[in-house]
């Protein structure tokens, strides 16, 4: 066998990060236009101090 036979097969690796990564990229490209463009802050601020909130005692 040849030496490059023994290499793993990085043309299938390559593109199942790349689709991994599409989604959220998405995700957040869509989020950012909707808050800056549209504005749905009075949507997203509220859920967003329930996630951040840290409570201190």
């Amino acid at each position: 066998m040849a030496e490059w036979s023994k290499a793993p097969d990085s043309s299938s690796g390559l593109r199942k990060r790349a689709w991994v990564r599409t989604p959220l990229l998405t995700f957040s490209y869509v989020f950012l236009f909707c808050k800056t463009y549209i504005g749905i802050n009075f949507l997203v601020t509220p859920y967003l101090k329930k996630v951040f909130v840290v409570e201190t005692a």
